[in-house]
């Protein structure tokens, strides 16, 4: 690494110290005037390095600022030295990198998973930017005045449609053997893996593939990431799930990885669920919303958001029953602003229920109902009694014989088919409420079939909701998620392909306690 430069003298700026030297950037701190506050800046060193130095140097300021998220460090401005070197100006992390971090100490399944999630959001931010990060590392996420993760150093971030140039700069321990070797190009699974590599590293202090006290050159490094087994944390805090989740976002192959960074982050928060942790909440920006636009809740994707499905009593008419809350006052994804209706549904939100329309009017705007019922007459008029004819009293005394009659007959025949069946039945079988709480998923049965070099797995159960989701497991023990029904392998002949599943409800309500019993098809 080159020595760190001496500081430039920037308009407006008071230099305070140093922060870190990179590959061919220097790092210092500075106090800025206008407004007054800290902030960390970026100098190249070397106002003579070459076109593709200054190009990645751009490409980072440039993909940054162009990235709002709550944990992404965030640019303010740029500029060039007097010496003609450019500068980026960013919002500074007192409390250094996670690398520092756990250097001092390993972190918790419950911290690493927080921050595992947090970052992944920031990962899906950049791709859904069509941004790649390229260098996810520890060294590469700082942390805040509050411990809040920021990712930085977009240094080699490219355009995913110019992701097939020659790469720089790489960091071996943490990236996957496609691009240490050249055999694919960079992509989202990339940065999937590099994402996983990194909550290795949290977890047990070095990167997955480091030996402690071993050979540790780059060349032995790169081997072992291309021809080892993903290994195991070792820990026995760690649950198997996690080991597995990890083990599958390093796989040598791109596509048993999970397919996105928001996928990875939801089966994360499934693992906070397994160990009852308390759930992080996923941020992303509005779908269709641009990159620099704020940041909310996405829905979808953190099941204990999503509103339940409402029920009503057919006696009192848009009453939320069982477990769906009623829409909390200034709730946008609730109730709807007045005069409006209910947003239309985009992908990655879930639908609102047709029950939940009716509701926003029944409940929190009943006056849109007043014009619909007309108002009985302030005084009806009274009616006039008139004793019944003989007629009739003659033909209720009729009707009142023939129900006698009927009623002792079917009582009879009631007593009669409960004793000859009384022998065979030990129990009446269970009613459902109308009108209560949604019942839980029932056994999941399996059926799988071959076609040639594939296998189709459909499954079925019970009490089943169009909003389902599924986590699916492989006979390698790797884990994926769906939103069918149904997902097909592709196996060769003559291999064995065995699938379980499990149901998780999309409102967070009970899904399945365990997988469904392993169907195996050869």
């Amino acid at each position: 690494m080159s020595r760190q430069l001496p500081a430039p003298d920037l308009p407006g700026f008071s230099y305070l110290r140093d922060l870190g030297s990179g590959g061919f950037a220097d790092v210092y701190l500075y106090q800025q005037e206008h407004p007054y506050r800290q902030v960390a800046v970026k100098v190249l060193r070397d106002a003579t390095v070459s076109t593709r130095a200054r190009q990645m140097f751009v490409a980072e300021a440039n993909a940054m600022a162009q990235l709002e998220h709550p944990f992404i460090v965030r640019v303010y401005s740029t500029g060039t030295t007097a010496d003609h070197r450019p500068y980026i100006v960013m919002s500074y992390y007192p409390n250094g990198s996670l690398a520092a971090r756990v250097r001092r100490e390993l972190f918790s399944v419950a911290e690493a998973l927080q921050v595992g999630i947090q970052i992944g959001e920031a990962v899906e931010t950049a791709h859904r930017a069509r941004i790649l990060h390229r260098d996810i590392k520890p060294a590469n996420i700082l942390l805040g005045p509050f411990e809040e993760p920021g990712l930085t150093d977009f240094g080699i971030a490219a355009q995913m449609a110019a992701a097939e140039e020659e790469d720089a700069g790489l960091s071996v321990p943490w990236s996957p053997p496609e691009v240490l070797y050249s055999t694919g190009p960079a992509g989202v699974s990339s940065d999937v893996y590099s994402l996983s590599a990194t909550l290795w590293h949290l977890l047990v202090g070095r990167s997955p593939f480091e030996v402690p006290g071993g050979n540790n050159s780059v060349y032995e490094l790169m081997k072992r990431v291309r021809d080892l087994p993903v290994p195991s944390t070792g820990r026995r805090e760690v649950p198997s799930s996690l080991d597995r989740l990890l083990k599958q976002g390093m796989s040598k192959q791109t596509n048993l990885r999970p397919s996105s960074a928001l996928e990875l982050v939801m089966s994360m928060q499934a693992i906070e669920q397994e160990l009852q942790l308390p759930r992080t909440q996923i941020m992303l920006a509005r779908d269709g919303a641009s990159a620099q636009g704020r940041s909310e809740p996405v829905l979808a994707a953190d099941r204990t958001q999503v509103q339940a499905p409402q029920r009503t009593e057919p006696s009192q008419p848009g009453t939320p029953t069982g477990w769906g809350r009623a829409p909390e006052p200034g709730d946008r994804r609730s109730v709807p602003p007045d005069g409006e209706t209910p947003p239309e549904p985009t992908a990655g939100r879930a639908p609102v229920p047709a029950a939940n329309v009716s509701r926003y009017e029944e409940v929190i705007e009943p006056t849109r109902l007043a014009s619909r019922v007309a108002a009985p007459p302030e005084h009806p008029a009274p009616r006039e009694e008139r004793p019944l004819p003989w007629r009739a009293l003659l033909a209720v005394a009729t009707v009142l014989v023939l129900m006698v009659g009927i009623g002792a007959t079917l009582v009879l025949n009631d007593r009669g088919a409960k004793a000859a069946t009384s022998a065979t039945v030990s129990e009446a079988p269970p009613t459902v409420q109308v009108g209560g709480d949604v019942l839980p998923p029932g056994p999941v049965t399996i059926k799988g079939q071959r076609d040639a070099g594939a296998v189709t797995f459909t499954w079925t159960y019970s009490a089943a909701l169009d909003d389902d989701q599924y986590r699916y497991r492989l006979a390698d023990g790797s884990v994926r998620n769906t939103r069918e029904r149904s997902v097909t392998l592709t196996v060769p002949g003559g291999v064995e392909a065995c699938l379980e599943v499990m149901v998780y409800r999309n409102d967070g309500s009970p899904g399945s306690r365990d997988w469904s019993p392993k169907v195996c098809v050869r």
